[in-house]
């Protein structure tokens, strides 16, 4: 039950549905923006390069919802809604309504755009890039 209120919720709020991965592209992305909310409530840069290097050089795979790093870790992440030219790659670490509302990887190939994106909402920061299709 908890988990039909949760995909429900989903549904409703994001416009996705959790599903099962297909076939799908291999990107190797790379961070080019970092913002965050100061303590003053406003956006603005991230002080460091922290967060900018630990989302630089990632391989997401679509197909399976599989994020690994250059070095070497490797994270399983639920994929909510298979990418088209239309819509988004969207992923999220944990099955649930929080970790979909708090932590969430989109990826852009929309046809029109010149340029696959991607953008990584994860708390009150977020990261902005390129992908490049490796497959």
């Amino acid at each position: 039950m908890r988990g039909t209120i949760i995909a429900l919720a989903a549904v409703l709020l994001f416009g996705v549905e959790p599903t099962q991965a297909a076939e799908g592209e291999l990107y190797r992305c790379s961070a080019r923006d970092v913002v965050t909310m100061t303590d003053d409530g406003v956006v603005d840069r991230f002080k460091n390069d922290f967060w900018k290097n630990w989302w630089t050089d990632i391989l997401v795979d679509t197909a399976t919802g599989m994020l690994r790093w250059k070095d070497g870790t490797a994270q399983q992440w639920v994929v909510l809604q298979q990418g088209s030219n239309a819509d988004d790659f969207v992923m999220t670490p944990v099955k649930n309504f929080r970790s979909a509302s708090t932590h969430v990887l989109r990826v852009r190939a929309w046809a029109e755009k010149s340029a696959v994106t991607f953008l990584i909402y994860d708390l009150s920061t977020l990261v902005t890039g390129r992908c490049e299709s490796v497959r």
